[in-house]
């Protein structure tokens, strides 16, 4: 039994870990998007699809794969309706 201890131990670690990095991130959207502008909205693309990928390869972490996913998704169509509204 002190298998299922230390997997259990290891998954919270890894969990808070990628809280962590999600903080980060969620932080970093929020800052671009306060000087919104399509760079901004280009870098923000390009960084949570890059994130997207990577978690693909994370068994833990694809449970949340929805929200950079989703970030992506609302990042390119507010570009893509700033662009044709210009």
């Amino acid at each position: 039994m002190p298998n299922s201890v230390t997997k259990s131990t290891d998954l919270r670690r890894f969990t808070a870990g990628l809280w962590g990095v999600f903080a980060v991130i969620l932080l970093s959207v929020i800052y671009l998007l306060s000087n919104i502008g399509m760079n901004s909205l280009k870098i923000i693309t390009i960084i949570t699809m890059l994130m997207t990928a990577a978690m693909l390869f994370s068994r833990g972490s694809r449970r949340l794969l929805i929200v950079p996913a989703v970030i992506a998704l609302l990042c390119s169509l507010v570009a893509l309706v700033l662009q044709h509204n210009a």
